[in-house]
């Protein structure tokens, strides 16, 4: 009986290749991060489109109640003999309008809702009560609070894009992914060319045993002219075992090492140029999404003094149309105003939200998948890179 066994201690290939694959793994990790990041941030679209389609329809409904208060002053001055019944009717016509414009709005707020359950592969029932959120809530790594200290002069926007472009370069699961394919390129060439000098060391043994042997030809030899009955012969023993290294270096392989390492490398360079060239679409997005979330931010600002701006004045237009002094077409043309400006603000309001979390996107720091303590870092770390440009 014979029992052998090699166990390989150190081979070139299959010790580049674990390295390799190590590094593959890592890749594939941060391209589910990415993955995870898109999927967020096109959750997050349809969310706002919800969000503002029901503050739109809020808006509508407030257009709605203000037709109707507009045709009870209409009214009263009817009854008091001041105004013809023209004016009464052309008040109902913009009470019918503003049902029906409701009534639009709101098909749209379930349009939307419809949209977010097919995002999400679930029931629309089940998105009967969308949470709200504004672009101040602390969900956001980069809420409204950052804009509102760093969005107002050049200098502190170019810093804080300085910033955000040294954290989303830093972070962006699409250079991780690609940093791990070029170190495992790079161990590709290297195990290679290790293949040239460094052998393949194994472990080997082997036992052997003669447990039975019997008939003709199995007895010992004797010695001729030795005493009688003969010397006999030595005989090996029954069990015998070796164990020992080995090292094995193919001297020729027919070139194919040699091409092997020439398409590493030009993989390598690859993975390279492709670095490169996604760094820079990185930077640029960078760059675009923080100065439409500061335009976001100011554009919000205008349109809230904007809606405060209208409401004093059809408060004034109402007064004095009461009161006399102004006619119908002073306040309706105050009552498209006030509408107008509450839409503006609406819209400025969830743009700005949805250019926040593109933001984020573009710096991999998506609010909702931080957690709150890293939210809090990196806020902190904003802190001290604007505190530090002072």
């Amino acid at each position: 009986g014979s029992v052998s066994f090699s166990q390989t201690l150190f081979s070139p290939q299959e010790w580049g290749d674990l390295a390799i694959a190590k590094r593959q793994q890592a890749a594939d990790a941060a391209e589910v991060e990415r993955s995870e990041q898109d999927l967020a941030l096109q959750v997050s679209r349809a969310y706002v489109s919800v969000l503002q389609a029901r503050a739109l329809a809020q808006v509508r409904r407030g257009d709605l109640a203000l037709s109707r208060e507009n045709l009870s002053l209409a009214r009263a001055r009817r009854e008091s003999g001041q105004v013809g019944r023209q004016q009464v009717l052309r008040f109902k016509t913009q009470v019918a309008q503003s049902r029906r414009t409701v009534l639009d709005a709101e098909s749209r707020v379930e349009v939307a809702r419809t949209r977010l359950a097919q995002v999400l592969a679930r029931s629309p029932d089940e998105l009967v009560g969308v949470a709200g959120l504004s672009p101040s809530d602390s969900i956001l790594t980069l809420p409204e609070s950052v804009f509102a200290a760093y969005g107002h002069t050049s200098a502190a926007r170019q810093r804080l894009t300085d910033f955000l472009l040294e954290e989303g370069l830093s972070s962006a699961p699409e250079l991780q992914a690609l940093d791990e394919q070029i170190a495992a390129a790079q161990r590709g060439v290297e195990a290679g060319q290790q293949s040239y000098w460094a052998p393949t060391v194994a472990l080997e043994g082997q036992l052997n045993s003669r447990a039975l042997e019997g008939g003709a030809g199995t007895e010992s030899l004797s010695l001729p002219g030795g005493p009688p009955g003969g010397a006999a012969l030595p005989q090996a023993p029954n069990t015998t075992w070796n164990v020992g290294l080995s090292l094995s270096l193919p001297l020729f392989t027919g070139l194919k090492r040699d091409g092997q390492i020439e398409r590493g490398r030009a993989r390598l360079s690859q993975l390279k140029a492709q670095r490169r060239e996604v760094r820079s679409s990185l930077e640029e997005r960078i760059r675009a999404r923080t100065e439409q979330a500061t335009s976001g931010y100011l554009s919000l600002r205008e349109a809230e003094a904007g809606r405060r701006t209208a409401q004093e004045t059809i408060d004034l237009v109402q007064d004095s149309y009461t009161a006399g002094a102004a006619d119908v077409l002073d306040l309706l043309d105050a009552q498209e105003a006030v509408l107008n400006a509450r839409l503006a603000e609406v819209d400025a309001r969830y743009s700005f939200l949805l250019r926040l979390l593109q933001t984020e996107r573009a710096i991999a720091r998506i609010g909702p998948l931080q957690t709150a303590d890293e939210r809090t870092a990196v806020r902190e770390r904003l802190r001290a890179f604007m505190d530090g440009g002072r």
